[in-house]
């Protein structure tokens, strides 16, 4: 699925921003003076986040790749439709950290990038879910109509909608800046 695949690799791109602006000297003043300052953990713990999601990211898009054929049409539909919003949330990410990281003073709410952190976390959850059903024996079917299943499918599409409804979200939607992404071959 591109759109799984195109998630990593915004993944990839906006961690390292994360690191590049955790390095630069945007935040230095906030770094020297207060190591506990919510931006720069946040900023920390998201950039920790943006790697696990790329991790199970990845490992799914293997899996759909490798269990193609065998994957019924309503876990393929359902994990497109995921992929599709776990795509725009990493462009939205992406776009939050490459604005920040434009030079001068680093302005970023604290609270965005929990709520980023909360919709990456909600994500991996339901990477790992179908992975696991991918990898596994018998009815996938069957085992996606568990309602923890159900429960956690809703709960990432939850999340994604109050971050893709943003205000801020919506302006970066309508022009944003894409990070240059390998493509499969």
């Amino acid at each position: 699925m591109d759109d799984v695949h195109a998630s990593t690799e915004y993944a990839r791109a906006t961690a390292h921003a994360i690191d590049a602006l955790l390095q630069g000297d945007a935040l230095q003043g906030i770094k020297n003076g207060n190591n506990s300052d919510p931006v720069v953990k946040n900023l920390t713990k998201l950039a920790i986040r943006l790697q696990q999601f790329r991790q199970h990211s990845g490992q799914l898009d293997q899996w759909l790749r490798v269990d193609a054929s065998m994957t019924s049409p309503k876990i393929r539909n359902i994990v497109a439709e995921l992929a599709k919003e776990g795509r725009r949330v990493s462009v939205v990410v992406f776009n939050e950290i490459d604005k920040a990281s434009g030079g001068g003073a680093v302005d970023i709410d604290p609270a965005v990038l929990a709520e980023y952190d909360d919709v990456l976390a909600a994500f991996i959850r339901v990477f790992i879910l179908f992975s696991q059903l991918l990898s596994g024996d018998g009815d996938k079917d069957s085992k996606l109509n568990h309602p923890d299943a159900h429960q956690l499918v809703e709960n990432a599409q939850r999340v994604s909608e109050k971050v893709l409804s943003s205000r801020s979200a919506l302006l970066e939607m309508e022009n944003p800046r894409l990070p240059t992404i390998k493509t499969r071959a």
